[in-house]
């Protein structure tokens, strides 16, 4: 096991605007769980915005962006007209693809840390966080694109005790597959760097990806096929969870082969953990588990 002391609090004080951006980004998406309603998490979201334009992280048109993407969710998922519901999500769904896919110029990632090398034998690791991920999430989140959200203790306690048999199993596929690659290996280590791994990978991958996949993607799917049966087998969630699990890994696919296949593997596993349980804290404690487990686990990001 090697220990690589990395000064945490430096790295976050030589980027201070970019720490206080993404940081109000975040607390817009804690507040989501801390003070429910739209209130908190659209005030942090709009302080957010205001200080990556004024800081040149976000340009006039890429605050406008965020600014509409706000409206179109709420019209998607707040409000109660359906023919007004259903125009916004249908203009959400490429526009999210597009976003993604960084289509769009003005938004400009931070780069927490460059060309670190956790191990001689590793390929470097540069960590991006992506902006117009972590808008998305909180939009979707905050206007209710996932309907239920766990507030209270009892509802943490009964989602933990239904999902971390998955996420402990999903952790063993990841080890046998593991075996079986050339990408990566079995190597134990601790770095001061997984404070804020932990914390960017939660708040800015984790949650913004499962509020995408699971609110977006296979919530509306697993209604639209609820009733498609073989025999008196209820195939419809199964079936939405295969579309879900393909579409997450076709948005790997920049990253090569491997980690598409990753990519599909462990994509199995959250979209299983939403299904089992309707709630997506149970999808983004499985896919926070795996990245964690990962990192500190296994040779990050890949064998060089």
């Amino acid at each position: 096991m090697r220990i690589m002391g990395i000064n945490t609090i430096g790295l976050l004080a030589n980027q201070p605007y970019y720490t206080l951006c993404f940081g109000l980004l975040g607390c817009s998406i804690i507040s989501i769980w801390a003070k429910p309603g739209r209130l908190w998490w659209t005030l942090f979201y709009i302080a957010s915005g205001v200080v990556g334009y004024w800081h040149g992280i976000l340009s006039e048109s890429a605050a406008i962006l965020m600014g509409a993407f706000w409206i179109l969710s709420y019209y998607a998922y707040a409000n109660y007209i359906p023919h007004s519901r259903m125009i916004a999500q249908v203009i959400m769904i490429p526009l999210t693809a597009l976003l993604l896919l960084h289509y769009f110029e003005g938004f400009e990632p931070w780069i927490v840390v460059s060309h670190l090398q956790l191990g001689h034998r590793l390929v470097p690791f540069t960590h991006f966080v992506f902006y117009e991920h972590a808008f998305i999430g909180a939009s979707l989140l905050g206007m209710g694109a996932l309907r239920k959200l766990c507030y209270r203790y009892p509802e943490w306690k009964v989602m933990l005790r239904d999902t971390w048999p998955i996420a402990v199993t999903a952790v063993f596929a990841l080890f046998i597959l593991s075996t079986f690659s050339n990408h990566v290996d079995i190597d134990l280590e601790w770095t001061g760097y997984i404070k804020i791994f932990a914390i960017t990978n939660l708040l800015f991958v984790c949650i913004s990806e499962e509020a995408i996949f699971r609110g977006m993607i296979q919530r509306p799917l697993t209604e639209i096929f609820q009733s498609w049966h073989i025999g008196k087998v209820d195939i419809g969630p199964w079936v939405a969870l295969l579309i879900t699990t393909t579409l997450y890994t076709l948005r790997h696919f920049y990253s090569g082969k491997m980690v598409m296949l990753y990519a599909f593997f462990t994509g199995i596993f959250f979209s299983y953990a939403y299904l089992k349980t309707r709630q997506v804290e149970s999808a983004i404690f499985v896919h926070w588990t795996v990245n964690i487990i990962h990192f500190v686990s296994f040779t990050y990001p890949m064998l060089a």
